[in-house]
């Protein structure tokens, strides 16, 4: 279940924890480890697509 972020730092710890997935992977190689960063990568990835998809129904919203 993906977590919620609500604010700015919510997704910068976010992204911090992420990177020191993918750090970790490329030192170990360890599929279990890269599943970690992968998941971690989707969160991001979601996050910023709610982001995406909030701000185009205020632009969508301010035009009528």
């Amino acid at each position: 279940m993906a977590r919620e972020i609500k604010t700015l730092g919510d997704f910068i710890r976010l992204v911090v924890e992420m990177r020191a997935a993918q750090k970790l992977y490329f030192r170990t190689h360890s599929p279990s480890d890269l599943q970690k960063a992968k998941n971690l990568e989707k969160e991001v990835d979601g996050a910023i697509a709610d982001r995406e998809e909030r701000e185009a129904a205020k632009k969508q919203g301010s035009l009528f």
